[in-house]
C-alpha cells in the first residue's frame, strides 16, 4: 500500500509500520549538501528509511548517520580537539532535551472553541486522491487547487493509526498523518488522510499565546510521530513541540489566524486547529553553534 505522494514526483512508500522514500536531495533543501545534516538527523528522528531513486538499494541508519557527520557544516559540527580524550569526553549529558509543563491555555481556549474528535477530521475530507497506474496516491491537483504541485507547503513527516494505538485504528478509523511546513517557515499544518476513501483534509496547527487566541507556529516542521493522543513534531532549531489530538478545534471562515475583531476565531481558511499543548526543549549546547531554544 503506498502513502501520498509528494509534490514533483517524490513519493512516498508505505511499509508495514515502516517508512520508505524516494526523493531528490535539491527539492527538500535547495542549498544541498549544506542543509542535509538537519534533514537527515529530523528523518533519523522519525524511524524513516531511504531508498536511492536510482538503484532502491536499501541504505542503512548506520550509512545515514555517517553521511550525516560527513556532510554537517563546520559551524554545526563538533571541535575534534575535544573529541577522544579522556578530559573532552562528550556523553549524552551534554545533549539533554528537557520537557516542559502544559500550555495552560489549552484548558481555557478549549471552554471557548468547539471540539472536534481525530474521527470528525478524517470522515471531513475535502479534497480527493487519486491513484496513478503504478498503485501510488497523488495529492488533489485541480485548476483551482493544487497540492500536487503546490510550491508554497513542503510536506514533511508521516505518521499513522498503527503508530497511534496497537489496535491499528484510532476512533475506528485508519488513516495517515502528513506534516507540512511553509516554504517561509512561518507556519505548519497536519493532513488527514482516510485510508478507506482516500480523501483528506488540512488542519492548522497553533500555539495558544493567550488564555483566549491562537497564532500560527513558525517553525520547519520535521519528522512526527503519532501516539495515543498526542503528535509529536520535530521543531529543528528548538528540539520538539508535543500537539493535542484530544482538543481539535473547529473554528470560522476567514483568512486571519486566532481571534477576530468580531470576537469569532478563524485560521487563514482552515476549517481545523491542533494547538500545542507542551514543548520539550534541548538545554543550550556550548559545542553547537545555535541559537537559545526557545517556544513562542
Amino acid at each position: 500500500m503506498y502513502a501520498p505522494i509528494l509534490p514533483r514526483n517524490h513519493t512516498i512508500q508505505w511499509r508495514a509500520k515502516r517508512t520508505s522514500v524516494i526523493f531528490k536531495p535539491s527539492h527538500f533543501f535547495p542549498d544541498y549538501p549544506t542543509a542535509a545534516p538537519a534533514f537527515l538527523a529530523s528523518i533519523l528522528s522519525s524511524g524513516i528509511i531511504f531508498f536511492s531513486s536510482s538503484c532502491k538499494m536499501r541504505v542503512s541508519s548506520a550509512f545515514l548517520a555517517a553521511t550525516a557527520a560527513l556532510l554537517m557544516p563546520t559551524s554545526l559540527a563538533l571541535d575534534p580537539n575535544n573529541c577522544n580524550t579522556s578530559s573532552k569526553g562528550r556523553s549524552g549529558a551534554d545533549f539533554v532535551l528537557v520537557e516542559q509543563s502544559d500550555n495552560t491555555n489549552v484548558a481555557s481556549l478549549s471552554k471557548i472553541l468547539d471540539r472536534v474528535t481525530v474521527a470528525n477530521v478524517f470522515k471531513d475530507g475535502n479534497h480527493q486522491m487519486t491513484t496513478d497506474t503504478s498503485g501510488r496516491k497523488l495529492w488533489e491537483k485541480r485548476p483551482d487547487f493544487n497540492d500536487m504541485d503546490t510550491e508554497k507547503w513542503v510536506p514533511q513527516g508521516i505518521s499513522s493509526t498503527a503508530d497511534a494505538l496497537k489496535n491499528g485504528t484510532y476512533e475506528g478509523r485508519d488513516g495517515w498523518v502528513v506534516s507540512w511546513h511553509r516554504d517561509d517557515d512561518k507556519s505548519a499544518r497536519l493532513t488527514f488522510v482516510d485510508r478507506s476513501n482516500d480523501k483528506y483534509r488540512h488542519a492548522l496547527l497553533v500555539y495558544p499565546h493567550a488564555a483566549d487566541n491562537f497564532r500560527e507556529v513558525p517553525i520547519h516542521a520535521g519528522g512526527i510521530m503519532w501516539h495515543g493522543d498526542k503528535l509529536w513534531v520535530v521543531d529543528t532549531n528548538n528540539g520538539i513541540r508535543v500537539f493535542d489530538l484530544a482538543n481539535i478545534w473547529q473554528v470560522g471562515s476567514g483568512d486571519g489566524v486566532g481571534k477576530t475583531s468580531g470576537g469569532g476565531y478563524s485560521a487563514a481558511g482552515y476549517k481545523y486547529i491542533i494547538p500545542q499543548i507542551r514543548s520539550v526543549l534541548r538545554t543550550q549546547n556550548p559545542f553547537l553553534s545555535l541559537p537559545s531554544p526557545r517556544i513562542t
